[in-house]
């Protein structure tokens, strides 16, 4: 009996050329208490490297919990500390299901078409 395949947690991040210190991350697979730890270093690393801007596109996200939600919350918190923003887009059903549940969509939404703080 074939099991069904559980997507594997995926970062990847793209420099966004025409923006200094911006990036658009596409995150997939399941963003759980496994896949936070992963996702804070990676966020940390992206942040330490001078990142001012983030988005997050969660479109392959397919389930998340308050794990995940708390690695996006602290990497938020992170990058205005620092003057930046982080954004979220591109919201699959189950991530944006869970972030209006929790208050958070409408602070964490891509309202300016990734236009980078000044």
């Amino acid at each position: 009996m074939a099991s069904a395949e559980v997507p594997v947690f995926g970062f990847q991040p793209r420099a966004l050329d025409d923006r200094p210190h911006a990036y658009e991350v596409m995150i997939a697979g399941e963003l759980d208490v496994e896949a936070a730890g992963s996702l804070d270093r990676e966020l940390d690393a992206l942040i330490a490297a001078g990142a001012r801007f983030i988005v997050l596109d969660l479109g392959g996200v397919t389930f998340l919990d308050s794990s995940g939600i708390r690695s996006v919350v602290r990497a938020a918190r992170a990058v205005a500390d620092r003057g930046g923003r982080l954004t979220c887009a591109g919201l699959s059903g189950a991530a944006s299901r869970v972030l209006e549940i929790s208050g958070l969509l409408e602070h964490l939404r891509d309202g300016d078409g990734h236009r980078s703080p000044t």
